[in-house]
């Protein structure tokens, strides 16, 4: 094993580039960890925990008249640490998910709700929570898969080279990214710029679903989105254009994907 003292700057600095390319982007252990083993058996101990403490409520009631009783207050719950969220079967994660989208009257109430929402592994693993950003008054909508790894730590939808890109095409067209709306279907990256599960994308199906539906039929142009993904943003259009009576839906636009167009032009 090379020790890092023998290797030059050049050599440190490509390890850590090639490092961030694979996903890794902390160092905080010495020794690997297996975080899947880790959150089965922190799922098991509260399964166990959980008729215990239901026994010992039952058992430390207060008498408080003849015939009534009265439990003691429960002690404050304790915040729950980003790497200990709760276990949540994907099913009620979904409708958690619908529910919380759909609550959401505005974008700035849908941003606090995505942020709040808890109920998706990819949120534990990301840095940051990727929303529309942009000039909310746009015609134009630009929806990209999911975040890369500059995105995660920008907290900015296509930041990085694809960025760039994006620039330059916008600016082709006399527009500049301020003035337009820009966001991503999945808000959290995938460790390691893997494709989502089915799972983790129909949990996070609502929220891109509701962004789409509160731009008040914006055209979008969906870039390097999958045909289900590029699916349900038609959708949210035109159940949001039957809802408000309009009498065509907004234009949909999926172009090229945007790796082939990072390498052939940055």
């Amino acid at each position: 094993m090379i020790s890092a003292r023998d290797m030059t700057p050049a050599e440190l600095a490509a390890l850590l580039h090639f490092h961030a390319e694979a996903g890794v982007e902390w160092l905080v252990e010495d020794q690997p960890v297996d975080r899947v083993a880790e959150f089965a058996d922190q799922r098991t101990a509260r399964e166990v925990r959980a008729p215990a403490a239901i026994a010992m409520a039952q058992a430390t009631t207060v008498q408080t008249s003849p015939g009534r009783t009265r439990p003691e207050a429960p002690p404050p719950p304790r915040p729950a640490s980003p790497s200990a969220l709760p276990a949540i079967p994907d099913e009620h994660a979904i409708t958690e998910a619908r529910f919380a989208a759909e609550s959401a009257r505005s974008l700035a109430e849908l941003k606090t709700a995505v942020e709040a929402f808890g109920g998706c592994n990819l949120k534990t693993s990301a840095r940051s929570t990727i929303f529309a950003a942009g000039d909310p008054s746009s015609r134009i909508m630009v929806i990209g898969p999911m975040p890369s790894a500059d995105d995660d730590r920008e907290g900015v939808a296509f930041s990085g080279r694809a960025g760039l890109l994006l620039d330059r095409m916008l600016g082709a067209i006399g527009l500049k990214r301020e003035a337009v709306l820009i966001t991503t279907v999945i808000p959290w990256r995938p460790p390691g710029d893997r494709a989502p599960s089915v799972p983790e994308a129909a949990i996070c199906r609502p929220f891109i679903e509701r962004q789409v539906e509160l731009a008040e039929r914006r055209p979008c142009c969906c870039s390097a989105i999958s045909p289900r993904a590029s699916s349900s943003v038609r959708r949210a259009r035109s159940t949001r254009c039957a809802d408000s009576g309009a009498t065509s839906p907004a234009a949909i636009m999926p172009s090229r994907p945007s790796p082939p167009c990072i390498r052939r032009n940055c």
